[in-house]
């Protein structure tokens, strides 16, 4: 009867040491943890979902429990972080990884809460849970719940990094025997320290705090200067600049000596204006006479569009350098000035000999007259419709006037004079026409067929914008040296550009009429039509 007592006994006590063990092998050894959930070690029933998970732990016992095995595991100043996450459901879904291992595990022994430590879940597949994270200072700790116990568990421990170097910048300043140091970087602009530490040759001297901007200022004494920083959490870090020499100042040196005075003031501002014959160039130096070294006297030269001096009308003469005294303004008058830039060079000097002379310059156009004289020639071809007066075929005396339809080549040359501001040009102009026929049946006698005409005529025409097309009219004298044939003539014209060549000459097509006043039938039989070229040169 003792005996079997004994045994039971026995068999009770090794029961105890597998649900307490696991399968530990021995003391020592990380114990391995191959199932969860046994009824007799686990915390809580089985937890489904995260909202299972606030429910369970909202009792006060499962929060009692959490706060015995957090005072077990010396972290009780984490109950409340803890408790809060739990009770919050602030969790997420995880699985854990059989070889995870375990800082510590909660179980149940003997009805009481206590804590394995030094695991490692040994489990043939991961166990599912609810994990969490809690922050205390620069410590992160990492929790789960498996789903199966609620057994609280610690996977593991880490700490925050610490922050980024700090940039340290030094300023001496041997006027006022002081010493300058700066700290800079993100960790001071993001609140990731809370005071820099300056020491010399291993002594603290002082601290650079957000007070002041993490800025201190101290007496300057030579040495080695090292800084070491405090994060929030008071670890000590160091700076990216680990030391400066700090140098004792050399003695004062003698001043130097005052600089020399600012060099002459030079500026002028130069403009244009026509004037009879010319154009008058205005000089606006008045920009020489002030500043630091007002100009005494200016040397001045106009210089041309082909970049020679240009001589002007100064005071009355002719001159191409002229010495302008304060307040330096002038009026050049230029004769026939060419179109283009215009610069006025000068050079100044002030009432100092001690400040350096200087050179300017300003320019300014003179554009090109638009009322001027252009040069045309214009190739035609066309024909006339003319009557002459004929003597009839003997034995009668009397005269005819037959009508005549003749081809022809015509060409004029002339001048265009320009004016209203190039809207209008008046084109005189002398010319040849040719013609191409016979007087056929009415050649006899001293009737003669006229080959040539000569032709002289002026025509005003309006152009419809600088080298666009133009409508004109005007009269002419054809036949100017055959008293026979000589007429008066009405002439309409008008042109449209084609084009120009490589040297800016323009090339108008044109088409002009002429009516014969000369005309003993009327204008059915008198007229004379041509169209061709026009080449303008000069515009």
């Amino acid at each position: 009867m003792q005996s079997t007592s004994i045994r039971a006994g026995l068999m009770l006590a090794l029961a105890g040491a597998v649900v307490f063990l696991g399968t530990a092998t021995d003391a020592f050894a990380q114990r391995k943890i191959t199932a969860l959930g046994n009824p007799a070690t686990r915390f809580t029933p089985p937890i489904a979902s995260a909202a299972a998970l606030k429910k369970t732990f909202a009792t006060k016992t499962n929060q009692a429990n959490v706060a015995a095995v957090l005072d077990q595991a010396s972290l009780g100043s984490l109950t409340p972080k803890v408790l809060a996450a739990l009770t919050a459901g602030d969790v997420t879904p995880t699985t854990v990884a059989p070889g995870t291992a375990i800082r510590w595990m909660s179980l149940r022994r003997g009805g009481k809460p206590s804590i394995v430590l030094d695991a490692v879940w040994a489990g043939t597949k991961p166990f599912e849970g609810f994990a969490f994270t809690v922050e205390d200072g620069a410590k992160v700790y990492n929790f789960v719940v498996p789903k199966a116990c609620g057994n609280l568990t610690l996977l593991s421990q880490t700490e925050k990094p610490l922050p980024e170097c700090i940039h340290i910048a030094m300023a001496r300043n041997c006027d006022g025997k002081e010493v300058t140091f700066t700290a800079s970087g993100t960790a001071v602009t993001n609140n990731e320290a809370t005071k820099v530490t300056v020491l010399r040759n291993g002594t603290r001297v002082g601290e650079l705090l957000p007070a002041s901007g993490f800025k201190g200022t101290f007496p300057l004494q030579a040495g080695r200067y090292t800084f070491m920083a405090t994060d929030p959490h008071g670890r000590e870090y160091g700076t990216c600049e680990r030391d400066y020499a700090v140098d004792a100042c050399a003695a004062p040196v003698a001043p130097p000596p005052p600089p020399p005075p600012a060099p002459t003031s030079c500026g002028a501002l130069l403009t244009a204006e026509p004037a009879k014959g010319g154009w008058n160039l205005n000089v606006d130096g008045s920009a020489s006479a002030a500043g630091a070294s007002p100009a005494a006297k200016a040397v001045v030269q106009l210089i041309g569009p082909d970049g020679a001096p240009v001589s002007f009308v100064y005071q009355g003469s002719t001159q191409t350098e002229v010495e302008l005294k304060p307040p330096f303004t002038a009026t050049f008058f230029v004769p026939k000035a060419k179109p283009g830039t215009y610069t006025l060079r000068g050079r100044t000097t002030a009432a100092n000999p001690a400040a350096a002379a200087r050179s300017c310059e300003s320019t300014v156009v003179v554009p090109e007259a638009k009322n001027r004289v252009d040069w045309f020639a214009d190739g035609a071809f066309g024909k006339q419709r003319r009557q002459y007066e004929l003597a009839a075929a003997a034995p009668s005396t009397a005269t005819i006037e037959p009508g005549f339809c003749d081809p022809m080549l015509g060409a004029k040359i002339g001048p265009m004079f320009w004016f209203a501001d190039g809207k209008a040009s008046f084109t005189p102009a002398v010319g040849l026409a040719f013609m191409f026929g016979d007087l056929g049946d009415y050649d006899y006698g001293d009737n003669d067929y006229n080959n040539v005409s000569t032709i002289v005529e002026g025509v005003v025409n309006y152009h419809f914008g600088e080298q666009k097309a133009y409508v004109g009219t005007g009269i002419g004298f054809w036949d100017l040296f055959d008293g026979d044939h000589f007429t008066p003539a009405w002439v309409l014209n008008f042109g449209v550009p084609m084009g120009a060549d490589k040297r800016g000459n323009k090339i108008f097509f044109i088409a002009e009429g002429r009516l014969f006043f000369d005309a003993p039938n009327g204008i059915d039989n008198n007229y004379q039509l041509w169209g061709g070229i026009r080449y303008v040169i000069g515009r």
